[in-house]
């Protein structure tokens, strides 16, 4: 089906609130991770952990920058 220009400017403005609105739903999820990485490592820092524990907390840290690495940094 095709728009005619008139239209393209609405269909625009409609794609870009979305690519918005996904964008914000990522920057929180990742804005919760690190809140929960930080609050783990704050209870952590003078504690002695298993190798199992420290292992865990080393998967969910390189996850967490797996997750960031696909959120294009923004720039002010």
């Amino acid at each position: 089906m095709a728009i005619k220009v008139s239209e393209l400017t609405g269909e625009v403005t409609g794609l870009k609130a979305t690519v918005v609105k996904i964008w914000g739903e990522q920057q929180g999820k990742y804005d919760a991770l690190v809140l929960l990485y930080n609050a783990a490592r704050e209870q952590l820092a003078n504690q002695t952990i298993s190798q199992e524990a420290q292992d865990a907390l080393d998967d969910f840290k390189a996850k967490l920058q797996d997750f960031d690495d696909t959120i294009p940094d923004v720039t002010a």
